[in-house]
């Protein structure tokens, strides 16, 4: 069981999941001040207050500092190489991805959204990330402007580097790849994909290598 990973994840649907246009992280911010007024005009006894204080900043503190580290953590190992089928066109491996999404003009980042892998005729990999609409603490709920369809696409030739290692959101570290690219006239960017087993990862890594010349591969399966 990771801890870490839990107070991650936690951190995460704190952020993400909204009680109104507030991030429910927030909330009792909002409730730590409204005690505030009410235990001046004593209406309610300040033990409630600090209470509520003491409370209120702890999530949001933990918000923040999870965010800092965008709400995931990786750490890089090598695994075991296996023999395995090579990907074919078109062909999909289910995982989950972490990173800046794209549709109709917007983006957005997700963490450890279920994602689909996929590499075209022309090569193009392209990450199809399934965002639904969820609850959670029973109040709270995700953007509904966010439910559908993100995608990532990227080219062999923008590859800078791929890492395998593990990611650190849950109960319990997951195998996966970090891969950074870098966009035509962009910034770096990098994404994280997570796998439930080491073959998928294994499948999706050797097709990301077939022709990403200038990619720097660390902690290599081979």
């Amino acid at each position: 069981m990771s801890i870490k990973g839990m107070i991650l994840k936690t951190g995460y649907y704190l952020r993400r999941h909204r009680i109104g246009p507030t991030p429910v992280g927030y909330v009792p911010l909002v409730v730590t001040a409204v005690a505030a007024l009410a235990s001046l005009t004593r209406l309610l006894a300040w033990q409630w207050t600090a209470a509520s204080a003491a409370v209120s900043l702890l999530l949001a503190a933990l918000v923040w500092l999870t965010g800092r580290r965008g709400y995931i953590a990786f750490r890089a190992r090598e695994f075991n190489p296996l023999p395995v089928e090579p990907l074919q066109v078109d062909e999909q491996v289910a995982g989950r991805a972490s990173g800046y999404f794209a549709v109709s003009g917007e983006r957005r980042y997700f963490v450890e959204a279920q994602t689909y892998y996929s590499t075209v005729e022309t090569r193009e990999h392209i990450l199809m990330a399934r965002i639904p609409y969820s609850r959670f603490l029973f109040v709270a709920t995700s953007p509904r402007e966010e439910v559908g369809w993100w995608y990532v696409f990227f080219k062999p030739h923008m590859i800078r580097a791929i890492q395998t290692g593990e990611v650190l959101f849950g109960m319990r570290p997951r195998p996966a790849l970090r891969i950074t690219y870098q966009p035509e006239n962009s910034p770096q960017e990098t994404v994280y994909l997570s796998f439930d087993d080491f073959r998928s990862l294994q499948r999706v890594l050797d097709d990301l290598l077939l022709d990403a010349a200038g990619a720097q591969h660390g902690a290599p399966l081979r």
